[in-house]
């Protein structure tokens, strides 16, 4: 039978006589055995097991050498310290405080993800263990097989406060075949989640620029702040990429950017770069910014493979209550085709909305205030028109139930709303104008049931009247309209108060749902607007400017296999489409995928000299429990061409991740070629650098 023996009442004059001086140096031994001979030393035996300081020893016997002061410990040992360390070992001599010593035929597991093996092992002061001899993987080999990676060294230390691992005469090998040697490593150990030096390599190869290599090196400066140098060196390139992050106590900011020289054209020095950050203010406020710049305007397609013609910075502030939000952003727009001093530069939008606790006749009032300006460079008249606005709201809603389950409400508006022109003579300089709008709203939902399915039909019907002054204001915020099940039954269907639905106008819907209990849903919803007249500040392709705008038709499915689908589209009278789109997914143990179709009508009135219509289709695979396969594809149904297509594959084992892809743009972008581009990721895991390896729980197959 075991006995246990608190320290301070039986070893107190052999094993540990003089530590015991506070709660943390208590310790405990539990044997099955425990004698004293007749040199007195302590001689444990039977499943010893010894807790002291947050660490623990276990081993079959173990014996105190009172002479020495030390303790022969006999294997198998298995040894765990207050980090989680795991050492087991055939036979250890270890002073009292198991503080140094020397284990033989040792295995070192640091962080449950590298594990050294080694001939011997030499503690000292419970920080540096020096290790002889030594194989280092992350890998779990099966019994007779050889891990996919290790290190051989002649000699390893690893320091327990700096937690850094320092390798002498190293030899990396892959399936034991050496390709890699070097005097000297140092590598931090897995536990670490911050430390100088460099990070995962990645090969990039690119018809714009060749074949290359990124290396990034991390800097820690501090404990809030860091720095991340990448070097990408390819034979038409020398590019430099930063990354830099700093955390503050109310937020944190992180800078990306690269500088390159390259043999694409006569450039000269190449650039980008991106600030972002997020802060919180006194008060509840937040505060976020977003600044971007670039060089020219091939860069982010040569080197990003993500064109783009417009490049975008804004700073915000912003706070939300419970009755109360407000908010207010800058935006700065900086077009890389088109010129910069006729179309706006500066934005401002500001915008208060407060909810009002007390109710007027069981209704909600709200109050509205929004500011807003643009800014254009020129000077010139028309070409250089500015804009600014001050627009003031209150409504008044409700919504009720009343018999046989009749829902109806109705929304009250009332507007006044200020316009400020500059630079265009064919518009006054400021001009006011006020509104009054009304709007009722029925609803009559009716459901059915049957034993495994629930059938929801709802008929809805707006009708509503506004009155406006009409006054001459220039369209800049109302260019793009679109009908959608969320704005079909709005008092006005523009997204700017500078222009505004007026007169007499209604809309009908009906909406049909139907549930079922094995997690099948269906839904189906339609809709038209009318009026007593045309708008034509209305797009055409909006589906929205006749006395009867086009058909809204919207479909929704989803199934418990994991396939679900969503469209929408706009048919006028004719049958044909003006603006449709679907998407459909699947979701399902190891496969999924997203398609997608969409359309578009040519409409100058929406910058779009032509038809749009493309397949968009990206998938995932995982083949096997290490393996993943995915892609991405987009057709262009207009060109009859493929307009991108990307191939990934990754393995991500135990003890290692590499991630292999290639991507193909088929169609210039702005100046910027087509270009394809492949790119291999290596990482070794078990080390800081490369991730955390999987919990050593794999099993081999006999």
């Amino acid at each position: 039978m075991k006995i246990l023996i608190p320290i301070l009442a039986t070893l107190c004059l052999s094993l540990w006589g003089n530590i015991a001086a506070g709660e943390d140096d208590q310790a405990t031994l539990v044997a099955d055995e425990v004698t004293v001979d007749g040199d007195g030393n302590l001689i444990a035996t039977g499943d010893v097991e010894i807790y002291f300081r947050g660490e623990s020893l276990t081993a079959p016997k173990v014996v105190y050498d009172s002479t020495n002061d030390r303790i022969d410990i006999e294997g198998p040992l298995f040894y765990i310290d207050k980090d989680g360390n795991e050492m087991e070992g055939v036979s250890a001599n270890m002073t009292r405080d198991l503080q140094n010593g020397l284990v033989k035929s040792a295995k070192f597991l640091i962080n449950q993800q590298m594990e050294l093996e080694a001939t011997s092992v030499e503690r000292e002061d419970g920080r540096m263990s020096t290790f002889s001899d030594v194989v280092a993987t992350s890998c779990i080999p099966c019994k007779g097989t050889i891990p996919i990676w290790h290190i051989r060294a002649k000699q390893v230390r690893h320091d327990k406060d700096e937690k850094q691992i320092y390798f002498k005469h190293a030899q990396f090998r892959i399936l034991d075949f050496p390709v890699f040697y070097t005097p000297y490593l140092r590598m931090p150990d897995p536990s670490v989640k911050r430390y100088r030096g460099f990070l995962v390599p990645s090969y990039r190869i690119t018809s714009q620029l060749g074949t290359g290599i990124l290396i990034p090196y991390f800097i820690p400066i501090g404990e809030s702040r860091d720095i991340t140098l990448t070097p990408y060196i390819s034979p038409n390139t020398s590019t430099l990429r930063v990354r830099y992050r700093q955390a503050f106590k109310a937020g944190n900011i992180t800078f990306e950017g690269a500088v390159s020289q390259d043999k694409l054209g006569d450039y000269g020095l190449r650039s980008h770069g991106v600030l972002t950050g997020t802060f919180a203010l006194p008060e509840k406020y937040k505060l976020s910014f977003w600044a971007e710049r670039v060089s020219d305007s091939s860069y982010h397609g040569d080197y990003f493979d993500a064109p783009t013609s417009i490049v975008t910075s804004n700073i915000s502030i912003d706070k939300t209550e419970d009755k109360t939000h407000r908010e207010a952003i800058l935006y700065n727009y900086h077009s890389l085709y088109d010129s910069n001093s006729v179309t706006p530069t500066v934005l401002s939008y500001n915008r208060i909305e407060h909810k009002f606790n007390k109710k007027l006749l069981g209704g909600t009032v709200r109050a509205i205030g929004e500011a807003q300006g643009s800014y254009r460079k020129s000077n010139d008249d028309v070409a250089g028109r500015d804009t600014g606005r001050l627009n003031s709201a209150l409504l008044w809603s409700d919504q009720r139930t009343g018999p046989m389950g009749l829902r109806w409400g109705y929304d009250t508006q009332l507007r006044y709303d200020i316009f400020f022109t500059g630079q265009d003579s064919n518009y006054d300089e400021v001009t006011s104008a006020a509104t009054a709008d009304a709007m009722i709203h029925l609803r009559w939902p009716w459901m059915t049931k049957t034993a495994n399915t629930q059938h929801i039909i709802e008929p809805i019907l707006q009708l509503g009247y506004s009155v406006r002054d009409d006054k001459d204001i220039p369209n800049e915020e109302s260019l793009r309209v679109e009908l959608d099940q969320g704005n079909l039954f709005s008092l006005s269907r523009f997204p700017a108060p500078d222009r505004y639905e007026n007169g007499a106008r209604g809309a009908v819907g009906l909406r049909w749902e139907m549930r079922h209990t094995k997690g099948y849903s269906l839904g189906v919803s339609a809709g038209r607007v009318f009026r007593d007249a045309e708008n034509t500040d209305f797009s055409v392709s909006s589906g929205l400017r006749e006395e009867h705008s086009d058909l809204l038709l919207a479909v929704s499915a989803k199934t418990p296999f994991g396939f679900s689908m969503m469209g929408r589209g706009l048919f006028g009278v004719d049958g044909k489409t003006t603006k449709a789109e679907i998407l459909t997914a699947y979701s399902k143990n190891r496969f999924e995928f997203n398609l997608g179709y969409s359309h578009l009508n040519a409409d100058s009135d929406e910058s779009r000299n032509e038809d749009i219509q493309e397949y968009t289709f990206d998938s995932k695979l995982k083949l096997h429990q290490d393996w993943k396969v995915q892609n991405s594809f987009r057709y262009d149904l207009i060109a009859n061409k493929v307009a991108t297509a990307g191939l990934g594959l990754e393995y991500d084992a135990q003890c290692f991740n590499i991630d292999v892809s290639a991507t193909r743009r088929f169609t210039e972008s702005g100046t910027s070629p087509p270009q394809t581009t492949f790119q291999l990721t290596v990482a070794l895991k078990g080390f800081s650098t490369g991730g955390a390896s999987r919990p050593r729980n794999t099993s081999c197959r006999n």
